[in-house]
């Protein structure tokens, strides 16, 4: 899987906020996203996601195999935890099958998946998207965008692995302010006065 970004601007309501000076092709992979707050990190994945659409950007990624996931949680407040794990599968089209029911009980007890989602910590709810990606999906594009910051650092270290099994299979942004404590290999994207640039 490829993704090619041509040179140009990118805008929102018609001012610019990003700058692409050269052409790049984005292959298989784990990139951290880097930028101060308010640089169009954002803006940036929404575009390379196809949420918003421009010219700028070419992939033939199918759009049922994007897995987006921000810094809020999803779920249906007055259901449980693992009852809106279970709708999140199946609007996914996901089956949740022994080994996949294996890999989410990891990340919950038994108490925590019957708890009603309004009434479960902020890290529990940020999971039950999480949860997709030990899905048998084959992902081509995964953006987590400060998702893991509100997850506790034993089960960041289980989905991080997750991540890091996955990586030659899809294109994986992370968008993270905290420093990544696990040794894990990525390469690093940044926005810097609206230029984006690739570590070499």
């Amino acid at each position: 899987m490829k993704i090619q970004i041509k040179s140009g601007e990118f805008k929102i309501s018609g001012n610019v906020f990003l700058v692409i000076e050269n052409d790049h092709s984005i292959s298989n992979g784990l990139y951290k996203l880097s930028g101060a707050n308010g640089s169009g990190k954002t803006l940036f994945l929404e575009y390379l996601s196809g949420f918003r659409k421009t010219g700028n950007i070419v992939t033939n990624i199918d759009p049922k195999k994007i897995l987006y996931l921000g810094e809020s949680g999803i779920g249906i407040e007055d259901l449980t935890i693992i009852e809106n794990i279970k709708l999140t599968y199946w609007i996914f089209g996901a089956k949740l099958t022994d080994v996949v029911m294996a890999n989410i009980k990891s990340l919950y007890s038994d108490e925590q998946l019957n708890k009603i989602y309004s009434q479960s910590s902020f890290g529990m709810q940020l999971m039950v998207g999480l949860s997709l990606i030990f899905s048998e999906i084959e992902w081509q594009l995964i953006v987590l965008d400060e998702t893991l910051a509100g997850v506790d650092e034993t089960n960041k270290l289980k989905i991080i692995n997750e991540i890091i099994f996955r990586k030659s299979e899809s294109v994986i942004f992370l968008v993270s302010h905290e420093h990544i404590k696990e040794k894990i290999e990525y390469e690093e994207v940044y926005i810097f006065d609206k230029k984006l640039q690739f570590k070499q």
